[in-house]
Order: C-alpha cells, then structure tokens, then sequence
C-alpha cells in the first residue's frame, strides 16, 4: 500500500496486488456503484473506509469481487494503518475475493459472499 486510504477507495487486483488503482485519482467524483462497476469489470479487491459499500452489498445485493472495510481508530498513523492493511491483504491474500471483511483495531471480520443467483435457472 502506498498510503493509507482516507475517504476514497483503493482497487487491488488479484495478480498478487501488483497493481493499485485510486480511484480518486484516476477517477475522482464517481459514484459507489461506478467504483463497484470498476471493481468487477477489472476483479478487484476493494479498500475502503467508506460503510455504504456494506449496505450496497448486503442490502441492495450487488456483486463484488471482495471488500475490505477499514474501521481503525483516528489515532494510528497513517503509516501505522498502511502496514496493518498490507499485513493483512499478504496474510489473507485470495481469502478476501468472495468475501466483505472488516478490520477493526486488534480484530477482523470475514464474512463469505454469496455468489450471485442466476434468475434464469428454474
């Protein structure tokens, strides 16, 4: 990570998270569900602090490649909460695609993702 995220969101792909995408700087004042769009045109972890992508993905059932929701306290450094994420995100590494996981101070919780329903079986 090279910074910590503040208010925006950051996009890791799958190829062992060599690539990072900001999304406020490649594309700055599009919507949650642009950046979830992003997220799966390109498979996509997202990095986030931001909670609504937890009610856009539970409550409005909208398909991720995975979340990881950063709830740490204001007064970490910003270096300090970058390598708690990195620590994280090397630990886990494929176990958070499928999954909305928070990461709280001294706790972290994964919840598995359903796969999306094709309304076409019957």
């Amino acid at each position: 990570m090279k910074q910590y995220i503040t208010t925006v969101c950051i996009l890791l792909t799958r190829a062992k998270h060599q690539h990072e995408d900001h999304i406020a700087e490649i594309a700055p004042g599009i919507t949650d569900l642009e950046v979830l769009e992003y997220a799966n045109r390109n498979e996509a972890l997202l990095v986030t602090v931001d909670k609504d992508f937890g009610d856009i993905v539970f409550h409005q059932n909208y398909q991720v490649p995975g979340v990881v929701l950063v709830r740490l306290p204001d007064d970490l450094t910003s270096v300090e909460k970058s390598n708690i994420i990195a620590d994280i995100i090397r630990k886990y590494d494929e176990k958070l695609f499928h999954s909305f996981t928070v990461v709280a101070s001294h706790k972290m919780r994964m919840t598995r993702l359903l796969p999306r329903q094709d309304d076409s079986e019957g």
